[in-house]
């Protein structure tokens, strides 16, 4: 699973987790299905980074969650307890 941090503005706007074909994008509609497909393409040829419409997004090392090791951080919970996302 690949996961990216996407920034506005140099604000966190959410995260969107890539696994295959499966993606899953916090918040919901942050963006279209075509600009999440141009970034999983630019992940698949070796970038870290980029610019996509109004934002910018990076591939995100992904630590587990200070609050349940079990889980990836931010973990996979429709509201994440860390406050990783505002």
């Amino acid at each position: 699973m690949i996961r990216v941090r996407v920034f506005r503005a140099e604000k966190p706007a959410g995260v969107i987790s890539l696994d295959g074909a499966n993606q899953r994008i916090r918040p919901t509609g942050l963006l279209p299905d075509d600009e999440i497909d141009a970034i999983a393409r630019d992940l698949n040829a070796g970038r870290i980074t980029g610019l996509i419409g109004e934002h910018q997004w990076y591939r995100q090392a992904t630590p587990f969650c200070p609050t349940d090791a079990s889980k990836l951080c931010p973990c996979d919970s429709e509201t994440c307890d860390v406050g990783v996302l505002p």
